[in-house]
């Protein structure tokens, strides 16, 4: 059975999953052909915008510009000081562009990130339960290197070293061929009589 989460912990995984949830009816309602329509528009640029359009612009009226000038004279005044004019649609769709990039961005840390520590845990499992008891060979492993038998049968001799204990348990051999541990190693803790 799962362990319950507490109290901080439910608030945060509601607030996470209520934004994941806002991120989605956002999403939905961006449509391609809307930010289409604003891209076409800031490829036509203000001074396209400002002579074609009868009445002030919306260059000249944020710029503070006479709006006694025509649409035409007031491109060419700002054409002829060298100054660009400002284009509040082209900030706004440069804008845009930026933060739906950020967003992707965003997205694709926070899944590399999840995909990451969930491999994480599922290799820390695989590992545990995959190697085998250091005695036995047989068994996966629990504790100290050893499954549960082999554990208590250490513990049980009162917690020899664990590397000459396996070297008596296996018999190993030097490279004469002498055995290395000949008598149980001597125990470290004391050994209860049952």
């Amino acid at each position: 059975m799962a362990k319950k989460l507490n109290r901080r912990s439910q608030q945060r995984l509601k607030r996470m999953t209520d934004s994941l949830e806002a991120i989605s009816r956002f999403t939905n309602k961006i449509s391609v052909v809307e930010l289409e329509t604003l891209v076409r528009r800031d490829e036509i640029g203000v001074d396209t915008y400002a002579v074609s359009n009868t009445g002030t612009s919306i260059a000249a009226s944020s710029r503070g510009a006479s709006s006694e000038l025509t649409p035409t004279e007031r491109a060419a005044e700002i054409s002829m000081k060298g100054k660009k004019p400002y284009d509040p649609v082209r900030e706004e769709v440069r804008k845009i562009e930026k933060k739906i990039i950020q967003s992707e961005e965003n997205l694709r840390q926070i899944v590399e990130s999840i995909n990451f520590l969930k491999e994480g845990v599922e290799k820390k499992k695989r590992r545990q339960t995959s190697e085998p008891c250091e005695i036995c060979e047989v068994l996966p492993a629990v504790k100290t290197a050893m499954c549960s038998d082999c554990y208590l049968d250490w513990v049980d001799a009162g917690a020899p070293d664990r590397f000459r204990w396996r070297a008596y348990m296996h018999q190993l051999t030097n490279s004469d061929g002498q055995v290395l541990v000949t008598d149980v190693p001597p125990a470290r803790r004391q050994v209860l009589n049952t």
